[in-house]
C-alpha cells in the first residue's frame, strides 16, 4: 500500500507547477464590499442614497471612482478618491460639488432639481467614514 502511494505521489508531483503562475502572484486592486446601500473599502466607507445603484466603479490600479445613479437616471454623484485638491479647474456646469477628507464628490442633474440635488450630495459627503490607519 505504502509503494502505491508513493508511486502515485511521484506520478502526480508533475502536475504541480515549480512556481505560482503570475496570476496568481499578483491580483490587483483593492477589496471592495458593495451592499444596497454602503462601499466598504480598506479606507472609507460611504453610504449612497436609498434607491440609487452604483453604475460604474475604477479599473484596477486606478484610484477609487464610484458612480452611483438614480432610480429615474436624472441624477448622478461620482465619488473619487484624487482629493478635493484635484478640483477641476473648469466645473461642470449645475455640478453640485463636496468633499469629505480627501474625497471628492460631483452631482449632476439633467432636470431642474439642484436643491434636491445639493441636499443628497450633502448627505453623501456626511455619511463617508474615513478607517484610521
Amino acid at each position: 500500500m505504502q509503494a502505491l502511494c508513493l508511486l502515485l505521489l511521484s506520478a502526480c508531483g508533475s502536475l504541480v507547477p515549480a512556481t505560482t503562475p503570475p496570476q496568481l502572484e499578483h491580483t490587483p486592486g483593492i477589496p471592495i464590499t458593495i451592499t444596497d446601500e454602503r462601499i466598504i473599502t480598506p479606507d472609507f466607507t460611504v453610504d449612497y442614497p436609498d434607491g440609487w445603484r452604483v453604475v460604474k466603479t475604477s479599473i484596477a490600479g486606478a484610484p477609487l471612482e464610484f458612480v452611483f445613479a438614480s432610480p429615474d437616471d436624472e441624477m448622478v454623484i461620482t465619488l473619487s478618491t484624487m482629493g478635493c485638491a484635484g478640483e477641476s479647474s473648469t466645473p461642470v456646469p449645475e455640478s453640485i460639488t463636496g468633499c469629505a477628507g480627501d474625497i471628492y464628490l460631483v452631482g449632476e442633474s439633467v432636470s431642474d432639481n439642484a436643491a434636491l440635488l445639493r441636499e443628497i450630495v450633502d448627505a453623501v459627503v456626511t455619511s463617508v467614514t474615513v478607517v484610521d490607519a
